[in-house]
């Protein structure tokens, strides 16, 4: 799909082919319609950030610069939002049902592509841009709609949905350090304002009762035997037979936190314990806990506490 300026690249003409070549590693794939052969429509792009390294199930993020992009009947098989990073408007032309029309898409505004939808325009000026995808399959299962169905929508104003995707960004620059547990809370952000603002049909109100004691101690327990290697909002959701977007809202009204940061809490306590009461490096104490490294450690207790592991470790 196009970004906010798209990054671009399987430069066509409106009534030209694509150039076809393998897939270039990029996050994001786009392919022909009808024969579905992957197109490099990136290659021209000047790429700042990409999570196409990470293994991200999913989820994918991708941003950067491009000088011009010009496309004709390319698809991307996941949903997908562009965000228009530049100071200045976009102005581009595009092809909808067969007609072209001018478009714009103001500074900050986003463009949602559901997910199949044949993508034809013409992007002359340089266009600075973030895109992200989300598979149909995640989409449902975060919603727990399976019925979903999403609106095409260009320049539209989104904040919340442009901050998430800035974040979801700034998660794949550090390597995805911070585990599935964050990703899967942006992710079901995403999925959350996309089906509320972008969904064909209104979103279905769920109950809105509190999870019993019983369900809470199921989910923190479950975070408490995965401290190391994370735990994801699907599973623990599906502890407490809801949809993890109803179950974020009942867990947070149950213990004020979110899950990412209720299981950061228990990994903070976790590791204050093995700092005071054992002699293990502060590397080895970071790992069994589940953050990233030494430094990713002594910043979190820095927040949290006030104190670095050394510090810690002399009181």
């Amino acid at each position: 799909m196009a970004a906010s300026g798209g990054k671009m690249g399987g430069v066509t003409s409106f009534d030209g082919d694509a150039r076809i070549s393998p897939s270039s590693g990029s996050a994001i794939e786009f392919r022909r319609v009808g024969d579905g052969v992957p197109v490099a429509a990136h290659e021209r792009a000047v790429l700042d950030v990409s999570s196409g390294a990470l293994g991200w199930r999913g989820i994918a993020v991708e941003g950067g610069r491009m000088p011009g992009w010009e496309v004709t009947d390319l698809v991307v098989e996941q949903h997908m939002v562009a965000l228009n990073l530049d100071a200045e408007p976009l102005v581009f032309e595009r092809v909808v049902g067969g007609r072209p029309r001018i478009v714009t898409m103001p500074p900050g505004s986003v463009w949602v592509n559901p997910a199949g939808h044949p993508i034809t325009h013409r992007i002359r000026a340089h266009s600075h841009y973030l895109n992200l995808t989300l598979d149909d399959r995640r989409l449902a299962l975060l919603t727990g709609r399976d019925d979903l169905v999403l609106r095409g929508a260009v320049g539209e104003s989104s904040p919340q949905l442009a901050a998430l995707m800035t974040a979801v960004s700034a998660e794949a620059r550090q390597g995805g350090r911070h585990g599935t547990m964050l990703l899967d809370t942006l992710a079901l952000a995403v999925a959350t304002l996309l089906h509320q603002d972008f969904s064909v049909r209104p979103a279905v109100r769920e109950p809105s009762g509190a999870l019993s004691a019983r369900q809470v101690s199921a989910a923190t327990e479950l975070m408490r035997s995965r401290l190391a290697e994370g735990v994801s909002v699907v599973e623990l959701a599906a502890s407490a037979g809801y949809s993890p977007d109803h179950f974020t809202r009942c867990f947070r009204r149950a213990t004020g936190d979110t899950p990412h940061r209720y299981l950061t809490r228990l990994r903070v306590a976790e590791a204050r314990c093995l700092l005071l009461g054992t002699a293990r490096t502060v590397a080895d104490i970071a790992a069994a806990t589940g953050f990233a490294d030494h430094a990713h450690l002594t910043r979190t207790l820095r927040r949290a506490l006030n104190v670095t592991p050394s510090e810690l470790r002399r009181s």
